[in-house]
C-alpha cells in the first residue's frame, strides 16, 4: 500500500503518429489526378477523399494503380470506402459505386462520428454576445 505522500511516477507517450508511406512525384500526380475525377467527372460528394496507392503489374506486365477511396470528416473520422484504378491514361472505379454508397452511409451512421462532430462543433463554436 503507498502512502499519500509518496509520489507516483507518470509516463508521458508520445501520441501515435501515423506514418505516411513515401509517395514519389508520379503517384503524387496520380493522386491529384484521382481527387480531381472524383469531385468533377464522377461528381462524388467533396469529404470522398484519395487516402493511398499502390501500384501493381496486371498479367500483360502492365503497370497499373489502386487508389484508395475515403470518407474523411472535418473532425478526423474516417472510413475506407472502395477503390479506384489508374491504367496510365484513365481512372476507373474499380469497387462499385452502390457498395462504396452503402459503406458511406454505415461510416456516418456511426455514433463515434457524432460524438466527434460535437466535441469539434463545442470547440470551435463561439458563446453568443449578449
Amino acid at each position: 500500500m503507498r502512502h499519500v505522500t509518496e509520489k507516483t511516477r507518470t509516463r508521458v507517450r508520445k501520441s501515435a503518429e501515423r506514418k505516411r508511406p513515401e509517395i514519389n512525384e508520379e503517384e503524387e500526380q496520380i493522386l491529384k489526378k484521382a481527387q480531381i475525377y472524383l469531385l468533377f467527372e464522377a461528381k462524388r460528394p467533396m469529404f470522398w477523399t484519395v487516402a493511398g496507392i499502390r501500384e501493381e503489374r496486371g498479367d500483360d506486365g502492365a503497370r497499373r494503380w489502386i487508389i484508395a477511396v475515403h470518407l474523411r470528416y472535418p473532425t478526423g473520422h474516417e472510413g475506407y470506402l472502395g477503390d479506384l484504378v489508374y491504367d496510365g491514361t484513365k481512372i476507373a472505379e474499380l469497387t462499385n459505386l452502390a457498395l462504396m454508397r452503402e459503406r458511406a452511409k454505415q461510416i456516418a451512421a456511426d455514433p463515434e462520428r457524432e460524438r466527434k462532430w460535437y466535441e469539434h462543433r463545442a470547440s470551435t463554436v463561439r458563446p453568443r454576445k449578449r
